[in-house]
């Protein structure tokens, strides 16, 4: 698959300005690799809209040397581990870019950050080769086999069944984060007592922003 012309950053909300890719924080990438990586996988997921995206798409545009991917994914050498390890070194590269914009409300600058790319789950029926002379309605039913394709964030926006799973993505976070607390509750009674209000105020700063 190759690549097209870089599609035009767009910000998410109105009135965004100054929109760039940068890395994820805590991310190992560097901000100039995330500025060339991220403009590479937005072509390749706006490159065909009947088409998707999938992980070994990533690792097949960076075998090209002078593609920006390709030492973060193939790395200086060819040995056999680094070749079992490329889909995970792309899925972590997807998910290391943010798109960045800047907004201003109230006479004051501010900047906004949101993850550019994100896996969406979606069900496929995949052909056998020995299988495409046979006619369709005498072929063997076949379950539809579930992938993950990549999708920008205009796409999520614009898309309910990825909206959908994003929103399931962070109601599993927040019911981990809570998981993870909830024995404190119990054996604490600082953070019994000061805890829930936390959250609270947490929510309120939330939902009026």
């Amino acid at each position: 698959m190759s690549t097209t012309a870089i599609p035009a950053l767009q910000a998410p909300v109105p009135g965004g300005y100054n929109i760039r890719y940068e890395p994820v924080k805590g991310s190992r990438l560097r901000k100039a690799e995330a500025e060339a990586i991220g403009p590479v996988i937005a072509s390749l997921i706006n490159e065909d809209d009947d088409e998707e995206v999938w992980y070994s798409d990533i690792v097949e545009a960076a075998r090209d040397p002078d593609n920006p991917m390709h030492k973060r994914i193939f790395g200086e050498s060819d040995d056999e581990a680094i070749r079992q390890r490329r889909l995970t070194l792309a899925r972590h590269l997807v998910r290391s870019i943010e798109l960045v914009w800047d907004i201003d409300e109230d006479g004051e600058t501010y900047t906004q950050r949101i993850r550019a790319f994100h896996p969406v789950e979606i069900e496929i029926v995949e052909e056998h080769e020995e299988e495409e002379d046979i006619p369709m309605a005498v072929r063997p039913a076949m379950a539809p086999t579930p992938r993950r394709a990549i999708r920008d964030i205009a796409m999520v926006i614009d898309d309910p069944l990825s909206a959908d799973q994003l929103l399931t993505m962070a109601r599993n976070d927040v019911q981990t984060f809570l998981e993870r607390y909830e024995n404190y509750r119990d054996i604490v009674p600082e953070f019994r007592k000061k805890f829930p209000d936390y959250l609270w105020r947490a929510m309120k700063r939330w939902l009026q922003q």
